[in-house]
């Protein structure tokens, strides 16, 4: 634990992601529970590609430590990146069978469209992952 044993809490988390974060409203999560889910897997995707073990305590609704900003930022991001996942899965899943009666074009423009903001944040994250290597390594990376 850093910071004399202050942990980083659910809230705080899910609240920068709401503010700094502009997805449609029908995409966010509708329930707590629902956005504790979404806190869960942007900690999974932050653990993946930070090697990190950060890990959630539901009890307290808290991290197991103290997250500088940045981190949370990343978190945040990392969050973002699975709401754009899951549009993408949901659109594909549902309108694959209807394709032929929007026409292959507007499904195509759909789907193409939605590529496109997972690439971006990808790269969104990208530069926040080498920001975070480069505060590790001091700018020697």
């Amino acid at each position: 634990m850093k910071d004399g044993g202050k942990l980083t809490t659910y809230d705080t988390i899910y609240q920068y992601f709401h503010r700094n974060t502009h997805v449609d409203f029908f995409d966010l999560p509708s329930t707590i529970s629902e956005q504790i889910l979404l806190i869960k897997d942007g900690v999974d995707e932050y653990n993946f590609r930070l090697e990190a073990e950060l890990e959630c305590n539901d009890d307290n609704e808290t991290l197991n430590e103290d997250l500088p900003n940045v981190h949370i930022k990343f978190l945040s991001e990392c969050m973002k990146l699975r709401i754009y996942t899951r549009m993408l899965d949901s659109y594909v899943s549902l309108m694959e069978v209807f394709q032929n009666d929007m026409g292959r074009k507007n499904y195509k423009d759909q789907l193409n469209a939605r590529q496109f903001l997972i690439l971006r944040q990808e790269e969104i994250i990208n530069k926040l992952l080498n920001r975070i290597y480069d505060d590790y390594t001091g700018g020697e990376n």
